[in-house]
């Protein structure tokens, strides 16, 4: 057995493969160890256990039976994807414990579906929830997470487990496919983002949209698809879902939030009432990453987020101008947020087009350097910005 990959968990994998009597070989192909002498010491006593494979050295992959490896790993042998090995493990470890868990995968909307989840259940039940705001996101921390819980002897009182995954869902009760915006590729162009769709089967019910149904193959038996809710207000947001109102207070900014809703509220409903849901939903607020603020006169929208790309602030720009005519937009933010990088010269693309229209856009943070590239605008320090009326800050990071 190969299992690829440490930066995303090939460690706890074979630690899990070990106790069942298997012998993995361990193949480090983005050179974590040689990078992270921390790491390195901090788990010797581990991958002295194992055969380590080195970043410059290429397997035979003949030699095993089976490889495992995340499903954007640059390889075109047939291999098992993380998400199917934890989907496997959790399986036979916790087969009680599926049925309280509810996954989040999709391009955009992983954290706010979650925060959403957990809100919303915890008004009845006890919840337990992990997203990017917490930390990692990959499979194999979902396996991490469950095995610490049981070795503290919490699993049992949680009512739910609720967990956002990059790249695709684990075993299951509940899983939600929010979104393909944008089917970018992943593993050196072997791959796109749609391939989240496969992990679908290890979910017993999968809730998605109308647009994923109509455009792409989905085989599930437990198929529930989530009809379009139609927009009332925009700010404050307010909208009608299966002939129910529904709104948000004003710290909630942006129509992805009633897309986001609409999941939520399916899933939720078989657990609570509507009223119960309605409720609910006008106490929600986001935190970390949309912040809705008055100074003075002026309005201030935040959406900061790693994960940003053209479709979401496009969405964004088009929703504050609509509330606000003549506001400014700072666009900006950091490199190396997630695995997905934002394609500058569509970026500039996009600004160009909003620059014809009228609206004033500056710049701030790494990304703006490299728009000032190719856009003649300001550059600004976000931190010490000064804002001056109703602004909008696009920023792309997990701090701002």
């Amino acid at each position: 057995m190969l299992i690829v990959d440490i930066n995303h968990g090939a460690l706890d994998l074979a630690v899990e493969y070990e106790k069942s009597g298997k012998k993995p070989v361990i193949w480090d192909i983005y050179g974590k160890l040689d990078r992270n002498e921390d790491f390195k010491e901090k788990n010797k006593n581990t991958l002295s256990k194992f055969k380590i494979i080195p970043r410059n050295e290429i397997p035979d992959f003949l030699n095993y039976r089976e490889v495992i490896a995340p499903v954007h790993c640059p390889m075109d042998v047939k291999f098992k994807t993380f998400h199917d090995a934890v989907s496997e493990i959790i399986s036979k470890k916790y087969p009680e414990i599926i049925e309280k868990m509810i996954t989040v995968t999709g391009v955009k909307g992983k954290t706010t579906s979650t925060e959403l989840l957990k809100h919303l259940l915890s008004e009845k039940y006890n919840c337990y929830c992990h997203n990017s705001n917490d930390g990692s996101i990959t499979p194999v921390t979902v396996l991490n997470i469950l095995n610490k819980l049981s070795e503290k002897g919490k699993l049992q009182i949680y009512d739910f487990l609720i967990f956002e995954i990059s790249l695709g869902i684990v075993s299951s009760k509940y899983s939600i496919l929010t979104n393909i915006l944008e089917n970018y590729t992943i593993a050196g162009g072997r791959r796109g983002a749609s391939i989240k769709i496969d992990s679908l089967k290890n979910s017993k019910v999968v809730f998605v949209n109308e647009y994923l149904k109509n455009s792409f193959k989905l085989d599930h038996n437990a198929l529930k698809v989530v009809k379009n809710p139609k927009v009332v207000s925009k700010y404050p947001l307010k909208f009608n879902y299966l002939e129910n109102d529904f709104e948000f207070n004003e710290s909630v900014f942006g129509r992805h939030f009633v897309e986001n809703s609409s999941f939520v509220i399916e899933l939720c409903s078989n657990f609570l009432s509507f009223d119960e849901i309605k409720i609910s939903l006008k106490r929600f607020k986001i935190e970390n990453r949309m912040n809705v603020e008055k100074k003075g006169n002026y309005t201030i929208v935040k959406n900061i987020n790693p994960g940003l790309d053209l479709k979401a602030i496009d969405y964004a720009v088009s929703d504050f101008l609509i509330v606000f005519d003549n506001g400014t937009v700072v666009i900006g933010g950091d490199f190396g947020c997630t695995c997905e990088e934002i394609n500058i010269e569509k970026l500039a693309d996009l600004i160009n087009q909003y620059i014809k229209k009228g609206v004033k856009i500056e710049l701030s943070g790494d990304v703006g350097k490299n728009l000032k590239k190719l856009v003649n605008l300001e550059s600004v320090t976000i931190k010490n910005y000064e804002f001056k009326n109703d602004t909008l800050v696009i920023y792309r990071s997990n701090l701002c």
